[in-house]
């Protein structure tokens, strides 16, 4: 069996659910009513979830404790972790057991809990190069599986505010909408912005093809969310967070822009600066083709993650 963890936002999530796809001997484990678990009940998937407690440490050793009880006469080749402090029981669990681990990190910082648990693991794969590589470090690039149809619904710019939502891009996307035709994907603030706009959606099992038929798309830089859109070839402007953990989304933010990869726009500038952004792209086809000759993101970063782990658990 292999076992799969880590959650909370898309950017543990989608990772995962990517590797999944034709595995047949596969549990996915992480938190009761999350977003892994509602994704993973949408697409069918065999999901393990750990009860919620708002004490940390009660959430780690009850988690350890079900883990146990519903694995232990199971033989489990290894452990596949895309971090967050979801996957910190399977982790515990896996180094009492002896399971070999491999660690997956789709930022261009390494987070609090691949730091922690790189030393017991056997490779840590990353979605790009990072400074100071180490010997277990491989650059395998994001597992993604991108598909995508035509959209029925029409607009120019897609604002989308990561998988959990954002208000502020929720905001930036009312200051937008009397001039552009505007969709906006607002999560969790759904319900407070729905009356003010005609394409508000929470949240879309068709993200692909949304980010197709946009002329811009503007969005948080959650690294999956960069990755999908480099892969789509669509131009975009970033607005990256300045609540994450080691400040990733700004940092993901200013790796991709010093690429030629994006343009950045910082959520307290005068809106006139993100409208001149807007303009830039939409009136010329100097910025896209600038972009379009950087861009090298591949489809083959599954098939390259499962046969280093193949060969390493033989």
């Amino acid at each position: 069996m292999h076992i799969y963890t880590g959650g909370k936002t898309g950017g543990h999530i989608i990772p995962i659910i990517n590797m999944i796809e034709n595995d047949n001997d596969y549990l996915y484990i992480g938190t009761k009513n999350s977003l892994e678990e509602r994704i993973s009940n949408e697409k069918k998937i065999n999901f393990l979830g750990i009860d919620n407690y708002s004490n940390k440490l009660i959430y780690i050793f009850k988690g350890i404790k079900k883990i146990k009880k519903e694995l232990i006469n199971k033989k489990i080749d290894f452990v596949f972790s895309t971090g967050g402090f979801v996957a910190l029981p399977v982790l515990l669990f896996s180094l009492i057991h002896k399971i070999p681990i491999f660690l997956f990190e789709p930022n261009i910082i390494i987070g609090r809990t691949n730091r922690i648990f790189y030393p017991f693991c056997k490779k840590l794969f990353l979605g790009y190069e990072i400074k100071n590589m180490k010997n277990k470090m491989i650059v395998s690039g994001v597992p993604l599986k991108i598909k995508y149809e035509i959209s029925k619904i029409k607009y120019d710019i897609l604002i989308i505010g990561g998988s959990l939502g954002s208000r502020p891009l929720c905001e930036i996307a009312l200051k937008l909408k009397d001039k552009y035709k505007v969709l906006l994907i607002a999560g969790k603030y759904y319900k407070e912005y729905y009356q003010y706009f005609d394409n508000i959606i929470d949240y879309s099992n068709n993200i692909y093809s949304l980010m197709n038929e946009a002329k811009v798309v503007i969005s948080r830089a959650g690294a999956i969310t960069i990755s999908e859109l480099i892969y789509i070839n669509k131009p975009f402007i970033t607005i990256p967070s300045k609540n994450t953990k080691d400040n990733h989304q700004v940092l993901n933010a200013k790796y991709f822009e010093n690429l030629g990869l994006c343009l950045l726009f910082d959520e307290n500038e005068d809106i006139r600066v993100l409208f001149d952004k807007l303009k830039y792209i939409m009136d010329s086809n100097n910025y896209y083709r600038i972009m379009n000759k950087q861009r090298n993101i591949t489809n083959n970063s599954i098939d390259m993650i499962r046969e280093i782990i193949k060969n390493d658990v033989c």
